[in-house]
């Protein structure tokens, strides 16, 4: 059988993108590996209607929706290539046979890549973040931190200020310019220049991070800009 449309990813971006699509009668067929970026999340905000629930109850809601449209089906596993196929497309997945469709929607979005840091992984999605909208405010007003990993750092530290007192590490990843730095004085952010070697408290919680001078700089929250 050949789809209308194959959805690649079954979190919300894709979930939204079927029931419209089944909604105007099309035959979509959603391919989801069952690892979505928010699965480190015990919570998911902002969302109307579903602020603080948990991410896989909400995904789970929106299949229970979508079974009520008969042209719409599911498919578990990774889409491992595809090709066009005279109108359409082709799909290999990695376990089970080939999918076709007229048209593909590519909703898999990232897969975030961690600094080797210890302590860092066991605490990402918990006290290790990367949006201060989706999870700053659960914080209390905590004094955060921004690891840099490059110049997009900058902005997430000019932006954090209104959850909490704000240091931004620099790691030898970013070199802010004298303006920049007046910047970032002028909202109230620290600049730490020695190296974060690890972090520190009982995971997922976090007490702070360690310097490589030996330091503690106490933390509620470490954001990255992946």
């Amino acid at each position: 059988m050949t789809y209308d449309v194959l959805v690649i990813g079954g979190s919300f971006s894709g979930l939204a993108a079927a029931m419209q699509l089944a909604r105007a009668r099309r035959r979509v067929c959603v391919l989801d590996t069952g690892a979505p970026r928010n699965r480190f999340a015990a919570a998911s905000h902002g969302f109307p209607g579903q602020d603080g629930h948990a991410p896989q109850d909400i995904r789970a809601a929106l299949r229970h929706e979508l079974a009520a449209y008969p042209t719409l089906s599911f498919r578990d596993g990774a889409a491992a290539s595809a090709a066009r196929e005279g109108d359409g497309f082709r799909v290999a997945v990695a376990k089970g046979a080939d999918i076709t469709a007229r048209r593909l929607v590519l909703a898999f979005g990232v897969r975030d890549s961690l600094p080797d840091l210890p302590g860092l992984s066991e605490r990402w999605g918990a006290t290790v973040l990367h949006c201060p909208y989706c999870h700053g405010y659960e914080l209390n007003g905590g004094p955060v931190g921004v690891l840099a990993r490059g110049e997009a750092a900058l902005h997430l530290a000019m932006l954090l200020p209104d959850w909490g007192q704000t240091t931004l590490f620099t790691q030898g990843t970013l070199a802010p310019t004298g303006e920049q730095r007046q910047s970032l004085t002028a909202r109230g952010v620290t600049v730490e220049e020695t190296h974060v070697a690890a972090l520190i408290g009982t995971a997922p919680a976090l007490d702070g991070v360690r310097l490589e001078d030996g330091r503690e700089v106490a933390l509620a929250g470490l954001f990255l800009a992946v």
